[in-house]
């Protein structure tokens, strides 16, 4: 038995782990965008539109929880303003709540793109994603405060317990620096924790907005912005319309199950029988865990790999 047996074997019950997890959520028309099972015929890359798709459902939708609001000084006046308070305490009150309901459809909470994932299938590779770009750059959000269609919205950010309100504005402030200029100067505690990070050393980013900067994150999001001079990374960098973070991600997995494989091998005799605990396995993979069992020796080993927490998330989101 070849010694990449178990790590094919460890492949094809994970892709068909994050497949189904991906169908909780993705609508019924683009699932005939996903890309072929895996199988040792065809590339690893199957992969990256598993983890996309899961990345971006965690990135727009809303962890029910108890976020406590934030406010800037963009945001704070406006409470003296009825018309704003009065739909800006309501959207506050969701999050505060941990109200299970906010990504539904109907509460008209998140924009109609957080619910699009692809636009083509698996062959047809140019703009084959549903990007939100500044949410990948910098995980700025927007809702709409009157209708989903207006053009009328507020600006936010996430962490785990609370919610940054960094301005309103219009489809058109979506691609201007000024939401990263709040966060960067009125909440640099939480800069780490989005991902935001000053670069030093290199030339002064791109101060232009707008359109300059829209077009930067289309063609080739490498556009770093610069605020007041200083030079910021982002979150999340798209490469050939798919994000860094995603190939990064699976290249982790991948070392995780190798890693994992060399060293149950080394454990073992010439004689062996490895093979996935699926029934076990099933209940486990949620919480991280994958088990590999040995029919000769009857010894288990349990493989953690870490992004699989991450189904448990959704999980969260989708129930």
């Amino acid at each position: 038995m070849p010694d990449n047996f178990i790590n094919h074997e460890i492949l094809l019950f994970l892709e068909k782990s994050l497949k189904e997890t991906v169908l909780t959520f993705l609508p019924k028309k683009e699932t005939l965008f996903l890309p072929p099972d895996y199988s040792k015929e065809n590339s690893p890359v199957v992969f990256y539109d598993y983890i996309f798709a899961i990345e971006k459902i965690l990135n727009t939708h809303v962890i029910p929880g108890h976020y406590s609001p934030l406010y800037s000084t963009k945001v704070l006046p406006l409470l003296a303003d009825e018309f704003f308070e009065k739909r800006i305490e309501k959207l506050v009150k969701f999050f505060e709540a941990g109200d299970d309901t906010i990504n539904h459809r109907s509460v008209k909470v998140l924009p109609k793109s957080a619910y699009r994932y692809f636009n083509s299938g698996f062959y047809e590779k140019k703009n084959r994603y549903n990007i939100d770009y500044i949410c990948d750059a910098h995980g700025i959000r927007h809702t709409h405060l009157i209708e989903s269609n207006d053009d009328c919205l507020l600006f936010y950010a996430l962490t785990d317990k609370n919610i940054l309100l960094l301005s309103i504005g219009t489809h058109k402030d979506i691609y201007e620096n000024d939401n990263l200029r709040v966060l960067i100067n009125e909440f640099p505690e939480f800069l780490d924790t989005l991902g935001i990070h000053e670069i030093k050393g290199i030339s002064p980013g791109i101060e232009e907005s707008g359109e300059i900067l829209k077009l930067a994150y289309k063609k080739n999001a490498a556009g770093l912005p610069s605020i007041d001079g200083k030079t910021y990374s982002t979150a999340f960098r798209t490469f050939s319309g798919i994000g860094i973070d995603v190939i990064q991600i699976f290249q982790e997995i991948i070392y995780q199950i190798e890693t994992a494989s060399i060293a149950i091998l080394r454990s073992l005799s010439k004689d062996y029988n490895l093979f996935v605990k699926k029934s076990k396995s099933k209940l486990s993979v949620k919480y991280g865990y994958i088990y590999i069992g040995d029919r000769v020796t009857k010894m288990e080993w349990a493989l953690y790999i870490a992004y699989l927490e991450k189904i448990r998330l959704v999980e969260m989101i989708t129930s």
